[in-house]
C-alpha cells in the first residue's frame, strides 16, 4: 500500500534474540532498514516504539531481502499493525499520538483477514463452477416457477371472490328456549333427568302453592253451597208458579161475579163499573206479570226471581274464583312445549319461585343450524337454497360440510349496529340431529362460504 511504503527516519528500538540491541533509523509499515542487524531472518526480535516518556514492546519476525538491507515484517497481529500504524501516521501528521488512540490500538479484538481470493480459492471456484448457459437456465427456471406461484396464488384468490360470498360473524345456534314459571309456587318435585328426551305435553317439573291449594277448596266449598242454595232458591221460585194457575182461576171468578152483580144497562149506560174494571185491570195485571196490590203473587214471584237472581250471580262468582284457580294449580306442572330434550334445570327442590322467574333451558328436537351476517349489498345474490360450505374445528380437527342457506333475512349487523344488512341462516347437509349436537357446539364460531357457481357450466 502506497501509505505503508514511506520511509522514515525515527528512532525506533529492537532487540535482537541474542541480547544485543540495535538502533533503527530508518524504517516504514512494510519493514525498516539496517546496517547493524545480520544478514539473515530475525525471529524472535523484540521492537520498541518510544511514547511520551515510556516505551511498547513486542516481538516481531523480521524476513531479509537478499542483496539489501531491509528487513521486512512478517506475520504481525491485529494489535502490532495497530500500534506501529498509529505511532507512523503521527509522524508523517506532525501530531503526537493521544494516550486513548494508542489505549485503541492495543485493544484491537482481532487480526486483520485478508479480503482477497487466494489462488487455492480461485481454483476450486473454477473447478465447481458450472457452465453459463446451464446457469441461465436454472435462473430462468426459478423466476419462472415464483411467477407462476404468485400469479397462480393471485388467481386463486380473484376467482374465490368471484365465485365465494364469505359470510360475517357466523356461529351454531342451538334450538334453545328458556321456560319459566307460569304462577308463583315452591319446587316440590323434579320429573326428568338433564340431557334427557321428552315428548310434547310430558310433566318436566312439579311446582306447590299451599296457599293457593287451600283457597281452593274453599272455593269449592263454597260452590257447592251456592249451588244447594240456588237450587232451593229454584225450588221455591217452581213451587209459587205452580200456583198460578189456581190464582188465575180466583181472579177470573171475582171478574165473573163482578160483572154478574151488574145489570145490563149498566154496562150500556156505563154506570157503577168500578168494581168490575179493577177485576178486569187486576187479571190483566197477573197475565202480565204485574203486582197490583202488595204480597201479591206477582209480587211474591218478583221476590224468588229475585233471591234466585242473587244466587246464581254468587254462584257465577265462585266458579269464575275457581276456574281461575284451578288453572293456577294446573300451571302449576310443567310440561314440555314440544318433543326435544331438557338442557338443564335453573332451580332445585324446595325452592320458591314467582311468576316468570326462569324453570330450565329446553332444546326442540331439530337440527342445529348456522347464522351469519353479509352486507346489504349482496341481496340480489343470496338466496334460499344456496349451497354453501361450513368450515369448523372439532377437538382440533378442521372438518367442513356441506350446506343450504334455509332463510334470508333482513337484520342489523352486529358489525355496524346502526345499518341493516342480511341475516343468514344454513342447515347442514345430511346431518341428523343428534350428528349436529355432536358436531355443532352452541355459539362456536365457524366459516361459512355461499357458493354462487359462476363456473359451474365448465
Amino acid at each position: 500500500m502506497p501509505d505503508m511504503a514511506f520511509r522514515m527516519q525515527a528512532p525506533l528500538g529492537l532487540s535482537l534474540p541474542d541480547g544485543r540491541r540495535a538502533a533503527v533509523r530508518e524504517w516504514s509499515l512494510t519493514g525498516l532498514t539496517s546496517y547493524d542487524l545480520p544478514d539473515e531472518a530475525l525471529v524472535e526480535a523484540i521492537l520498541s516504539i518510544p511514547f511520551q516518556g515510556v516505551v511498547l514492546s513486542f516481538p516481531v519476525t523480521l524476513e531479509k531481502d537478499p542483496g539489501q538491507p531491509i528487513y521486512r515484517f512478517r506475520n504481525l497481529t491485529g494489535r502490532q499493525r495497530e500500534t506501529l500504524s498509529l505511532f507512523y501516521r503521527s509522524l508523517l501528521s506532525g501530531k503526537m499520538a493521544t494516550t486513548g488512540d494508542m489505549i485503541t490500538s492495543l485493544d484491537t479484538p482481532v487480526d486483520l483477514i485478508p479480503m482477497e481470493e487466494t489462488e487455492q480459492e480461485r481454483e476450486i471456484a473454477v473447478s465447481t463452477k458450472t457452465p453459463r448457459g446451464f446457469r441461465t437456465l436454472m435462473v430462468l427456471a426459478v423466476y419462472i416457477v415464483l411467477s407462476l406461484s404468485v400469479f397462480g396464488y393471485l388467481g386463486s384468490l380473484v376467482l374465490t371472490r368471484i365465485n365465494e360470498i364469505t359470510v360475517q360473524h357466523a356461529r351454531f345456534l342451538a334450538p334453545i328456549e328458556p321456560v319459566s314459571a307460569q304462577v308463583s309456587g315452591f319446587v316440590s318435585d323434579v320429573l326428568a333427568e338433564p340431557g334427557a328426551f321428552v315428548a310434547a305435553g310430558t310433566p318436566i317439573l312439579q311446582l306447590s302453592d299451599p296457599q293457593a291449594e287451600r283457597r281452593l277448596e274453599d272455593l269449592r266449598r263454597d260452590k257447592v253451597s251456592a249451588e244447594v242454595a240456588l237450587a232451593e232458591a229454584t225450588a221455591d221460585l217452581a213451587r209459587h208458579e205452580a200456583g198460578r194457575a189456581a190464582e188465575r182461576r180466583v181472579l177470573t171468578r171475582a171478574l165473573t161475579d163482578a160483572i154478574s152483580e151488574r145489570r145490563p144497562r149498566d154496562f150500556f149506560s156505563g154506570y157503577d163499573l168500578d168494581a168490575v174494571e179493577d177485576a178486569t185491570r187486576a187479571l190483566a195485571m197477573f197475565d202480565t206479570g204485574l203486582s197490583s196490590a202488595p204480597r201479591d203473587f206477582n209480587s211474591i214471584g218478583a221476590q224468588y226471581v229475585a233471591i234466585a237472581d242473587d244466587r246464581r250471580q254468587r254462584l257465577r262468582v265462585i266458579e269464575r274464583d275457581f276456574e281461575t284457580y284451578r288453572a293456577a294449580l294446573n300451571n302449576l306442572t310443567v310440561i314440555a312445549p314440544r318433543n326435544g330434550r331438557v338442557v338443564s334445570f335453573m332451580v332445585s327442590e324446595g325452592q320458591y319461585l314467582r311468576a316468570g322467574a326462569a324453570l330450565l333451558d329446553f332444546e326442540e328436537d331439530k337440527p342445529r343450524t348456522v347464522q351469519g351476517w353479509l352486507d346489504h349489498r349482496y341481496s340480489g345474490a343470496v338466496f334460499e337454497g344456496m349451497p354453501a360450505i361450513v368450515t369448523f374445528n372439532l377437538t382440533g380437527e378442521k372438518r367442513a360440510l356441506d350446506a343450504r342457506v334455509s332463510r334470508v333475512e333482513a337484520a342489523i349487523d352486529p358489525a355496524r349496529p346502526n345499518n341493516y344488512g342480511i341475516m343468514v341462516v344454513l342447515e347442514a347437509d345430511g346431518i341428523s340431529t343428534e350428528e349436529s349436537r355432536v358436531l355443532f357446539s352452541r355459539n362456536a364460531p365457524a366459516a361459512v362460504s355461499l357458493q354462487r357457481n359462476v363456473f359451474g357450466w365448465f
